[in-house]
């Protein structure tokens, strides 16, 4: 889709219908607790919605989830928040890195400002990615693989995430996070 306002942009819309479900066991020290006396678990139905508008190398987008903040509360309300993201990217050559992307995010949650800043660089004819980002709690550091085999058609991933949390109370730790991908098909 083209707009005339931005002359030789891409503009993407997209949305997504979500059903959020979340349900408790109940043990000895549990089950006679208040909380739990309208049942043990909740549904709701909820969307997201966003546009990105992308020109060369430049890519910004808005995007709006839980649009309609459902609730989610077992025995008094308690509502997904609104989430709202204005996004700005760069794609390409920087310095003397070849494929790299550089992205902010400003994220609106309830009376809560949030910056997010990432850089991710892809190597050896895109197999490989190195990544950083950070934000307002944490700071991440994460590698990705990623096999792409022509017959039959099978995409394999890898990733990993170093997840380093900024402000160290409550006994908080890092953590680690590990994801493999399996895609069929084009």
């Amino acid at each position: 889709m083209e707009f005339p306002f931005i002359k030789g942009s891409e503009t993407t819309l997209g949305a997504t219908l979500k059903y959020l479900r979340t349900r408790f066991t109940l043990d000895e020290s549990t089950s006679n607790d208040p909380v739990f006396s309208g049942g043990q678990k909740t549904d709701a139905v909820t969307g997201d919605v966003g546009a990105l508008v992308r020109k060369g190398s430049i890519s910004t987008g808005l995007s709006f989830k839980n649009v309609t903040e459902p609730d989610f509360g077992l025995k008094e309300s308690d509502r997904v928040p609104l989430e709202t993201r204005f996004s700005g990217a760069y794609a390409g050559h920087f310095w003397f890195l070849e494929n790299t992307t550089v992205a902010i995010d400003l994220v609106l949650v309830r009376n809560e400002t949030n910056l997010c800043a990432g850089w991710e660089n892809i190597f050896f004819n895109d197999q490989a990615a190195f990544r950083l980002g950070v934000n307002r709690d944490e700071f991440t550091a994460g590698l990705g693989w990623r096999y792409v085999a022509a017959r039959p058609s099978l995409d394999l991933g890898f990733d990993y995430v170093y997840v380093l949390p900024l402000d160290m109370v409550d006994n908080q730790a890092a953590t680690q996070r590990l994801t493999f991908n399996v895609r069929f098909g084009r």
